[in-house]
């Protein structure tokens, strides 16, 4: 089954967390949705049994600030999906979502917890994106073009590239290749 429909990500990850349990393989699942899905029934069903079964799992919530062209002030009542968590008594945090480091210091951390058979987690990675939600040749994306091109200036891979070169890590010559 094809892992495209959204709908269903959580519930699939949700088995697969469950497999890895049984088979005692100190595997974890992850599953990657925006924030128009964590008021979803699946996503909340999948929640509160990776929960009960303290299944590895860290449910990722990538938090664009739109649910397609809805702004998530507008449709979700809570500022920060992270504390969503706290209802399935799973820990819950949030990162910049576009500091490459951040992301993955907080992944691997609870990476780390569910491995430990600590049960499941909730990661918002707060960034947003830069095209619209589908491809399409109608214009149908409402997001203001100021809000765009300032959220295009806090780009992670170039982000990413400055701390490398400052830390000497890599060289411009290098990059360019």
């Amino acid at each position: 089954m094809a892992l495209t429909d959204r709908r269903r990500r959580t519930t699939i990850a949700t088995g697969a967390a469950l497999a890895a349990k049984l088979e005692d393989n100190h595997g974890v699942a992850a599953v990657f949705f925006g924030d128009g899905g964590t008021h979803e029934g699946e996503f909340h069903e999948a929640m509160n049994l990776a929960s009960i079964w303290k299944l590895p799992l860290i449910f990722v919530c990538e938090n664009n600030g739109y649910a397609v062209n809805t702004p998530a002030s507008y449709a979700i009542p809570i500022d920060d999906i992270y504390k969503r968590a706290a209802c399935y008594s799973m820990p819950g945090m949030a990162v910049d979502g576009n500091d490459v480091v951040a992301v993955h210091d907080a992944a691997a951390e609870l990476v780390e917890r569910a491995r430990q058979g600590q049960g499941p987690s909730l990661l918002e990675c707060r960034t947003y994106r830069w095209h619209g939600h589908f491809e399409t040749k109608a214009p149908t994306d409402t997001r203001p073009p100021e809000e765009i091109a300032a959220w295009k200036k806090k780009c992670p891979v170039a982000a990413m590239e400055r701390k490398l070169l400052a830390a000497g890590i890599v060289t411009e010559g290098s990059l360019r290749k």
